[in-house]
């Protein structure tokens, strides 16, 4: 869920008139952050799935 918020917020993101992104930058960065951190969960939890 957060995977699929983050990508939605940031497809979002990319429409903005180029000449707004620099100020929303840090939010671009944040949902990036929280982007890659879901991901590595995801790994996580796909690698646990594959051990038990």
């Amino acid at each position: 869920m957060i995977k699929k918020r983050c990508e939605q917020q940031l497809a979002v993101f990319e429409q903005f008139p180029p000449e707004i992104q620099p100020g929303f930058s840090s939010f671009q960065g944040a949902l990036i952050d929280n982007l890659h951190a879901s991901n590595n969960i995801i790994e996580q939890l796909e690698i646990n799935v594959k051990e038990a």
